[in-house]
């Protein structure tokens, strides 16, 4: 029923329009063109998304925005033009539409050689086998049958209105093998995803499937490939670019022969487009099988953060993988984002949940709220997954996959945005989080360490220090947060513990400190282990961090002795399959949230992760586990996050 009415108000537009002068009648096309901008938003977010993903930082979001909207204008004009083809006659043509490069198709025509017009969903791509035909030369054009039949006759009606002869897509081959044999002109579109089935050429920068079968056709009868794209340089007036043709041999390899000529099309399809952009047909999902992915991680420049979002990367590197794609498949990018202010980052987490479906605000929003640096990256950085990890990054997560229609990963519950908002998030159990379809529940925080990664970084440390067979305490010292405080009378009785623990039991120490260890404390472990040659190894994280410190330190001990208060740590030493101790920092007197912290380590402490100790019994807890047969426990979430990266990928 819906065929028919619809064939009913084509037939009707069909008298009206065509009845019309065709300056009036295009007008009626913008206008409906831009009425579709608004009611077909989805299609226009894939087409901004494409152009983000085409044009990066070379255009501003207002200027592509506006692109999208003249696309629509145009392809409704076109609409009217296709409309009015029965009554296009040659005058019509001679007046309206020029055909720069009519020579190359005649030369081809005079070699006695059979003729593939190739072309793309590009200006009014329907003109191209109108003009031919008013010009003695008929095409076949090779067209999709559309899912209503009766719309779809009275557009092949139109198509043949001037004795073009219309082949349907995939039934006729032969038909067509035999008109090309025959030295006959075909008519066929070139630019749309083909899927696993596509060969891939470089197209914007990235992998593109692209449709060989043309090319193949081409290479088997000898004929010749004019690229054709038909411009409209305003109102009803066109011109037809017939390009300089594209022959493929037979001699050598001819499939190479065939990817060489995709690629000289979709190149020169590139320069149009990048001529007259709001011309050719975002609309559809054209990188939808490409081999390259885009991955952004947005870090608030804290290091356990970005090591989170980074353990989440290695995932989706992982389960693509699976899928049969190489690591270089996989792009990620690090964008460093700041706030203007702490004013601007309040604001940012009010309104983004609010503005994130309006495209126009989104990135005014972005500009106001971040510093510049900030903003411009975001600007010119398209993504196909975004990756955050902190509630300060949560708004700019929510706007910035928004912006790119990019699938999405968080780390940590948000405060203000809902997390229906994200396609993944990944939330420790102590902050309680609902059982969601797209909540990842673990015990820990994600993490880089994996089994791969402790040997290699073990070798590493044992490059640059030398351990002499001896077994090994690590010691990791954190610093304070808005709950816990270290001082030195705390790190002075740990110190004492630890160096009379491998004192007596003949071990090396390893120290590593985190970026947040104070200068007071940093100074005395300089003062306490390394002037008095205590340590075999002592790391300054604010001074230097090499990248193998964690990794190598938890490969080389026996026994890790951890500061509580950083999830973050005791999450790597968890997951290291090392025995871990871990001592409770000082509470602060107003302590906020004082029972999550206590809630994660009591958990680890349960599941047997980790072992909780009081400062005067750490040595002997030492002692104890270094001696110990238990084999430990080894935290391992990195199970569960791989299952949902591999449903985000």
């Amino acid at each position: 029923m819906l065929d028919y009415a619809l064939s009913l108000i084509a037939r009707f537009f069909n008298l009206v329009l065509t009845a019309l002068p065709i300056g009036i009648a295009l007008g009626i096309g913008r206008f409906f063109g831009t009425l579709a901008y608004f009611v077909n938003y989805r299609r226009a977010k894939v087409a901004y998304a494409n152009m983000r993903a085409a044009f990066g930082g070379e255009k501003e979001p207002a200027e592509i925005r506006n692109i999208v909207k003249d696309l629509y204008r145009n392809f409704g004009q076109m609409l009217v033009e296709v409309v009015r083809m029965p009554s296009i006659d040659k005058p019509y043509m001679d007046k309206y539409v020029e055909v720069p490069g009519w020579d190359n198709f005649t030369d081809a025509i005079s070699e006695g050689r059979g003729v593939i017009y190739l072309t793309g969903h590009f200006g009014n791509w329907e003109l191209c086998s109108i003009v031919s035909a008013l010009r003695g030369f008929p095409l076949f054009v090779l067209a999709r049958e559309q899912k209503m039949r009766r719309l779809n006759d009275l557009l092949n009606m139109a198509r043949e209105s001037k004795g073009c002869k219309v082949i349907k897509k995939g039934m006729a081959t032969r038909e067509i093998y035999e008109h090309l044999e025959k030295n006959g002109v075909v008519g066929i579109l070139s630019d749309q995803d083909a899927g696993k089935r596509g060969v891939f050429i470089n197209f914007f920068g990235r992998p593109t499937s692209s449709p060989r079968g043309a090319f193949a056709l081409a290479r088997k009868t000898q004929s010749v490939i004019i690229p054709a794209f038909a411009a409209r340089t305003g109102g009803p007036y066109h011109k037809i670019f017939l390009e300089s043709p594209i022959e493929i041999s037979n001699e050598g390899d001819g499939y190479s022969n065939e990817l060489e000529a995709m690629q000289k099309f979709a190149s020169v399809l590139e320069s149009y487009i990048r001529k007259y952009p709001s011309q050719w047909l975002w609309l559809h999902k054209r990188w939808k099988s490409t081999s390259l992915r885009k991955v952004i991680i947005l870090s608030d420049g804290k290091k356990g953060h970005l090591n989170q979002s980074l353990s989440v990367c290695e995932k989706i590197k992982e389960s693509r993988r699976e899928f049969g794609y190489s690591d270089i498949d996989t792009e990620e990018r690090i964008i460093e984002v700041s706030y203007k202010s702490g004013s601007k980052r309040a604001l940012m987490a009010f309104l983004a949940p609010i503005i994130s479906p309006f495209c126009l605000l989104r990135m005014k929003l972005l500009k106001y709220c971040l510093d510049l640096e900030s903003y411009d990256q975001i600007k010119k950085t398209y993504a196909d997954i975004v990756i955050s990890c902190g509630s300060e990054m949560t708004p700019v997560n929510v706007l910035f996959s928004r912006e790119n229609c990019a699938k999405s990963a968080i780390i940590m519950k948000p405060s203000l945005v809902s997390l229906g908002s994200f396609d993944i998030a990944i939330i420790p159990e102590h902050d309680r989080p609902p059982r969601r379809e797209n909540v990842v529940r673990t015990m820990g925080m994600p993490n880089l360490v994996s089994p791969k990664k402790i040997e290699s970084d073990l070798r590493a440390l044992e490059r640059m220090v030398e351990l002499d067979g001896k077994r090994n305490i690590g010691l990791f010292i954190g610093g304070d947060n808005k709950n816990y405080s270290i001082d030195a009378s705390l790190i002075e009785e740990i110190l004492k513990n630890v160096v009379g623990a491998a004192h007596e039991l003949g071990a090396n120490i390893l120290v590593t400190t985190s970026r947040r260890t104070s200068n007071e404390i940093s100074n005395l472990l300089k003062a306490k282990l390394g002037a008095k040659g205590l340590a075999k190894l002592l790391i300054i994280a604010s001074e230097r961090n090499p990248e193998w410190a964690v990794g190598g330190i938890l490969g080389a001990s026996s026994v890790v002795v951890v500061s509580g208060e950083s999830t973050s740590m005791l999450s790597e030493a968890a997951s290291s399959g090392r025995h871990v101790i871990a001592f409770r920092p000082r509470r602060k007197p107003r302590m906020r949230g004082n029972d999550k912290h206590e809630i994660f380590l009591k958990k680890l402490s349960a599941a047997g992760f980790i072992h909780l100790s009081e400062t005067k019994d750490l040595k002997d807890d030492i002692v104890a586990l270094m001696e110990s047969d238990d084999e430990p426990k080894r935290l391992n979430d990195n199970e569960k996050i791989y299952e949902a990266v591999k449903r985000l990928v």
